[in-house]
């Protein structure tokens, strides 16, 4: 399940924030939602242009980053080993194939909102308030 898998929320919402900036998306009112929403500290979501160079994130939200990236620009590519390495080392197979369709739903909805011209204004949900509510609940 995408939303309610393996992989935390807040580094999902992060890389969600990020695939929104690379795709040319206006990203201040998702910032501050997000803040309000799922609580991720200002310096995160003030830092998210340049998370790599960032102390305000961890290694596992730097490398979901560094995927969203991979997933923007590189769509006709092959992820290089360098890259590969470091998020094998953050997720398991598993936690990266759960990244890899949440990066397509989202970049979905995405692009529908932005030809379609609706407005941002879906947050997750916290996990403590959907448990049990997976594929089958």
């Amino acid at each position: 399940a995408c939303l309610n898998g393996r992989v935390e929320s807040e580094p999902k919402e992060l890389s969600r924030l990020r695939l929104a900036r690379l795709n040319n998306a206006s990203i201040e009112k998702r910032k501050r939602r997000l803040g309000q929403t799922n609580n991720i500290p200002e310096a995160k979501l003030n830092d998210i242009d340049h998370y790599w160079d960032s102390p305000a994130f961890t290694d596992r939200e730097k490398a979901i980053l560094k995927l969203a990236d991979w997933h923007a620009y590189r769509s006709k590519g092959r992820i290089d080993e360098e890259t590969l390495a470091f998020v094998q080392k953050q997720f398991t197979i598993p936690e990266i194939v759960e990244i890899g369709c949440y990066f397509a739903m989202v970049t979905g909805f995405q692009k529908f909102n932005s030809v379609f011209q609706i407005e941002y204004g879906c947050p997750l949900p916290h996990p403590e308030t959907t448990a049990g509510a997976g594929v089958n609940g």
